[in-house]
């Protein structure tokens, strides 16, 4: 099993690099006993970065992806370059590429805001997206835009944004999602039934959500709602796409462990 560090406590996602060990090697992978990459999944695209050795110096090797292995409950980090010194027992120095991280965080806690306040204000659920660095899409059912709707959205999204709300990750028991006021957006048909303990995402007062991802602390850290467009995907589907300002504060300064 891999330890996912960033997933006990948000502050944990500002972790840029840290110190791990090669558990397994495969054919252009390997497997570590804990990873500050984020592997590809609900929407988010994984980490890259770097995998350094110790102890000898024998060079880098670029994590190009990380993937999933669902039967071992680990990660698989896969290398490009020289991983000639990654052999089974090494120290490495895992360094994420903080920018790319950054923007995904970002884009994961506003999509999270934006579903909320769609759900609001027009009944509409999320029923998928995407995150990249500079943009997010999510498509919403159902929804029928009307004139103004758009502007409307953008307007509550910022002021939500502006308002600086706490983003907090925590374990809740599904039941708990399941018969309170979150369970519109717990979309917890998508999660399988034998998970009855749940890490969450909540944005204080505005909404509770499973999730796996990466977030940011503050909803300051968001900037504000800058571009957003509608495609109509089908009947009462619509796919949202927007893009995010920079925030009116300096980014943080992330925490480097293997120093």
């Amino acid at each position: 099993m891999t330890e996912m560090v960033y997933m006990d406590d948000l502050e944990n996602g500002y972790i840029a690099s840290l110190k791990g060990r090669v558990e397994e090697v495969g054919d252009g992978f390997v497997l570590l006993n804990r990873s500050i990459f984020y592997p590809e999944g609900g929407g988010q695209p994984s980490d890259r970065g770097v995998l350094k050795v110790i102890d000898p110096d024998t060079g880098a090797a670029s994590v190009v992806e990380v993937t999933k292995i669902e039967k071992k409950h680990g990660v698989r980090h896969l290398l490009n370059g020289d991983a000639s010194g990654l052999r089974a027992g090494a120290e490495v120095v895992e360094e994420i590429d903080w920018q790319r991280r950054y923007a995904h965080m970002r884009y994961h806690t506003s999509q999270h805001l934006v579903s909320a306040i769609a759900l609001e204000l027009f009944g509409a659920k999320t029923v998928g997206n995407q995150l990249y660095r500079d943009r997010a899409r999510i498509d919403l059912f159902p929804w029928k835009p009307q004139p103004g709707d758009l502007e409307h959205l953008q307007q509550q999204c910022s002021a939500a944004m502006d308002s600086d709300k706490a983003v907090r990750a925590r374990e809740v028991d599904r039941s708990e999602l399941e018969n309170g006021p979150a369970a519109a957006r717990a979309n917890l048909n998508l999660v399988p039934p034998m998970l009855q303990r749940l890490r969450v995402i909540e944005i204080e007062g505005t909404d509770i959500c499973p999730c796996a991802g990466t977030h940011v602390k503050r909803t300051r850290e968001l900037g504000r709602v800058d571009t957003a467009t509608t495609d109509n995907k089908g009947r009462e589907k619509v796919r949202l796409e927007y893009t995010l300002t920079s925030p009116d504060s300096p980014p943080p300064t992330p925490r480097r462990l293997a120093d």
